[in-house]
């Protein structure tokens, strides 16, 4: 009986022992599985970086008439509309408007909310999100935080796994979309339209090419930010913001002095701002991966340009619009 016993305890033992061994084990692979899905900072300013340049290269390509009026057609977007319109007076302002515009448009359709790449099919769960958590952050989106976060990123994880990634770009594909992923491949298509709609009258000739590549980039630059446990969100400065070096950097322009203190004229291109950190913590704390690229005027420059109403602005902090 007392062997038995001993035995007993024995086996208890070894099996107790391998549980907490597959305990270690689930824990070692989902801190793999974290590091893989996890994307650096690096990459991110890569991606980043990369739309950035096709986008201004399709800006280089683009061969502008005298009519229509490329400032009266693209002087109506978030970046765009509240410039002074004498800085788009040159014609080589207007390769910087074509950037601009493009921006608007992608942050207007594919960064605007991390649903925004599901369609219309999934803005009940973004209106769940702000409904929860508020909407008291940038862009009306909820004060970035672990339990905010943490819902955004399983319910991103969760829609994507009912998705198939690879047919949402390929116009070649055989495989007919459906749910979820016929609803990416719209708004895919929209977006995709929307900017060729305007430059098949603006700049007959352009790329087609440019434009596909640019929407491709955009759509798998929001799944990867959208699917990291820290917040990710394209930022950029009010107009007439001062200059911030932390978060703007200024394109250098012969035609202008230099400056002392220096405003924001316009945007050209969006920067991309992290909050927290893979583990899901720090959400206090704010890195910008990729600054705003803006040009800036002197600031009396502005006040002249712009008169009284602009003595105002627009409230902000960080250069970042609220």
């Amino acid at each position: 009986m007392l062997r038995e016993v001993t035995l007993y305890k024995s086996l208890w033992a070894e099996i107790r022992r391998l549980r907490n061994q597959v305990q270690e084990l689930q824990k070692d692979m989902l801190a793999k599985v974290d590091k893989v899905d996890a994307i650096s900072d690096d990459q991110f300013a890569k991606e980043f970086r990369s739309l950035a340049s096709t986008i201004k290269s399709f800006s280089r390509s683009i061969r502008f008439t005298d009519q229509p009026n490329i400032v009266e057609v693209l002087n109506s977007l978030v970046l765009v509309k509240d410039v002074a319109s004498h800085h788009w007076s040159s014609r080589a302002r207007k390769k910087p408007l074509v950037e601009a515009w493009i921006w608007s448009i992608l942050i207007s359709l594919v960064f605007e909310s991390p649903y925004a790449i599901f369609g219309d099919r999934c803005q009940a769960v973004h209106e769940a999100w702000l409904q929860i958590y508020g909407a008291g952050h940038l862009h009306s989106w909820p004060i970035p935080s672990s339990q905010s976060e943490s819902w955004r990123f399983k319910t991103v994880e969760q829609l994507y796994e009912q998705t198939r990634p690879e047919t949402i770009a390929d116009d070649k594909s055989k495989l007919l979309p459906e749910g979820l992923t016929a609803s990416m491949v719209d708004v895919h298509t929209y977006v995709t339209n929307i900017i060729s709609s305007h430059f098949e009258w603006l700049s007959p000739g352009y790329r087609v090419s440019d434009v596909h590549s640019i929407v491709d980039k955009a759509f798998a630059l929001a799944v990867n930010m959208f699917l990291q446990r820290s917040r990710l969100q394209v930022t950029y400065p009010a107009i007439e913001a001062e200059f911030d070096e932390k978060s703007m950097t200024s394109v250098e322009d012969d035609d202008e002095e230099d400056m002392e203190v220096g405003v924001v004229a316009f945007i050209i291109n969006p920067g991309l701002t992290k909050w927290g950190d893979v583990h899901g913590e720090h959400y206090d704390q704010a890195y910008d991966i990729v600054p705003s690229l803006v040009q800036l005027e002197p600031r009396d420059s502005s006040h002249n340009q712009r008169g009284v109403q602009a003595e105002s602005g627009i409230k902000q902090e960080a250069g970042v619009e609220q």
